[in-house]
């Protein structure tokens, strides 16, 4: 796996993106900005093209599944990592067709989180 991946991470869960943040630091991945709502996530990717974006679904102002579907349309290589509280099967399903690389509970412990992300970037990289 590439180390020095830039990472995005939006959530508007600051607690999450503090613990994501110490996570990706343990995968020697660099956050290279953090987005608390829709809108603000899909400006940073486009300013700041990172290599990963750690998106959580529910966001305010919009969504993560639209945020997934506008990014994926204009950047259909694009390695995103859905984030959900809850395991809603047709949503998460609804984001792989979208072309989510992966997704991940945000109710796993930490090493389990670490051990999708590291799998995930894998297959991306």
């Amino acid at each position: 796996m590439r180390t020095n991946l830039r990472v995005l991470i939006a959530d508007d869960d600051q607690t999450m993106r503090l613990i994501l943040k110490k996570i990706t630091g343990m995968l020697l991945m660099e956050v290279v900005g953090e987005a608390q709502n829709g809108e603000d996530a899909v400006t940073l990717y486009k300013e700041i093209k990172p290599d990963v974006m750690l998106l959580d679904i529910n966001m305010p102002l919009k969504n993560g599944v639209a945020v997934l579907e506008e990014l994926k349309g204009e950047f259909p290589e694009a390695c995103i990592i859905m984030l959900t509280s809850f395991a809603d099967k047709k949503i998460v399903q609804k984001c792989i067709q979208l072309g989510a690389t992966n997704y991940v509970l945000k109710s796993n412990k930490a090493e389990k989180i670490k051990e999708i992300l590291q799998e995930t970037f894998e297959e991306c990289f």
